[in-house]
């Protein structure tokens, strides 16, 4: 059997998207069922070992057995994904055995577990990457020195140590290693907050200015400590002269709010993290 692909352009990482399984085939047949009534996601179909079986919303998805699989059967009849939402509580029912494996570890729980001889810790390369996003539709951040003195008051490998697992890197760019795109050649910014400060002065801003700092209000595995890195950041920027007040909204908000201020004209960044703007 073969498949092949059509493109509307050329993308050279094309091959590396497709290991995605949000890029895997889909059933055409179980598309023209559920695609319009949006009922697709609670509706998959897929050729692996496993078959969806039943969805039980803030609980459980459970599979069973793909008797089809063209591969080897797997020995489980049947696979159960609990829903846990609290880091903590999930490393606890683990060691109390009512689950056999969980993922996206407390950074506090990694030695723990480590350290466990009834535990095996499994580590993968650093995948994921949280950054602040800067709306530079907005005066003083269209001024690339003022982003820029932002990039230098900000001590990123210690953020990083302080707040992350320690499997965590601090990021040099957008893309983490090991996946298409990332350079090596590429130099981060140092930390320097005097140079920032610099920075701020040719760019007219020699006492500072004041600005909104929105930080994520949950917890995701790549930023388990929202609030706490929002005040690490308000400080580091505070010692470079920019006055940040940190505002928190539920995601959907946050969301909306973010697609409703993006101009037609000029480019935005928003975050997963967090996403700053100066205050009017």
């Amino acid at each position: 059997m073969s498949v092949r692909y059509t493109l509307t352009h050329p993308d050279p990482a094309f091959l590396q998207k497709l290991a995605f399984p949000s890029f895997g085939p889909g059933s055409p047949a179980n598309i023209r069922q559920y695609a319009g009534g949006g009922d697709l996601i609670r509706n998959p179909v897929g050729a692996g070992p496993f078959r969806f079986l039943k969805w039980a919303d803030g609980d459980a998805i459970t599979l069973a057995r793909n008797e089809d699989y063209w591969g080897e059967k797997p020995a489980l009849k049947t696979l159960t994904y609990r829903v846990i939402k609290e880091p903590s509580a999930r490393f606890l029912a683990l060691r109390a055995g009512t689950v056999d494996g969980i993922d996206n570890l407390a950074p506090d729980d990694i030695a723990a577990a480590q350290a466990d001889p009834n535990l095996a810790v499994y580590t993968r390369p650093p995948f994921n990457i949280g950054f602040l996003g800067i709306n530079r539709a907005h005066k003083p951040f269209d001024d690339p020195r003022v982003r820029q003195a932002v990039a230098l008051a900000i001590n990123k490998p210690e953020l990083v140590k302080a707040f992350f697992p320690p499997t965590a890197v601090a990021a040099s760019q957008f893309t983490p290693p090991g996946i298409f795109g990332h350079s090596d050649a590429l130099a981060d910014w140092p930390y320097d907050p005097g140079r920032a400060r610099a920075l701020l002065a040719q760019a007219g801003y020699p006492k500072g200015f004041k600005a909104t700092l929105w930080v994520m209000g949950i917890s995701r595995p790549y930023f388990p400590n929202p609030d706490r890195v929002g005040e690490a950041l308000q400080a580091y920027l505070a010692a470079a002269g920019i006055r940040a007040e940190i505002v928190t909204y539920d995601w959907a908000r946050i969301s909306k709010r973010c697609a409703r201020a993006r101009p037609t004209s000029s480019s935005t960044a928003g975050s997963p993290t967090t996403r700053m703007r100066p205050t009017s």
